[in-house]
């Protein structure tokens, strides 16, 4: 799990993505097809919305907050998790903090708590 929060934001994120949370057909998240075809999951916010839909189908509820300082320039960070639907803070809620960006937020958590359904 420790790599995923490492993972920068952009095609290998995508592919983890692609291949863990969007169930892509691929041998695995480094497969180099998978890589070059991904959607930008963790770059452009609409793309990043078909995670979000596809954990609602899955059974989870979403919790992504923005915060920032108020101060002029901070621009914030972004905290995600997703939950099991209908229940607050489980064992196994995953919760993804100081993120840049919204869709790295949202791959992050998803892909955090897909590999720990797996794993």
């Amino acid at each position: 799990m420790e790599e995923i929060l490492k993972m920068e934001a952009g095609r290998g994120l995508d592919a983890a993505v692609a291949y863990y949370v969007m169930e892509a057909d691929a041998d695995s998240p480094a497969d180099s097809a998978l890589i070059e075809g991904a959607e930008h999951y963790s770059t452009d916010i609409s793309t990043a919305y078909q995670v979000v839909e596809k954990m609602f189908k899955l059974g989870f509820d979403l919790s992504l907050l923005h915060h920032s300082s108020g101060v002029p320039g901070d621009e914030g960070y972004w905290y995600c998790d997703f939950r099991p639907a209908g229940t607050t803070m489980p064992p196994k809620c995953f919760w993804v903090d100081h993120q840049k960006d919204a869709p790295e937020a949202i791959c992050r958590a998803a892909l955090l708590v897909k590999i720990a359904e797996v794993g």
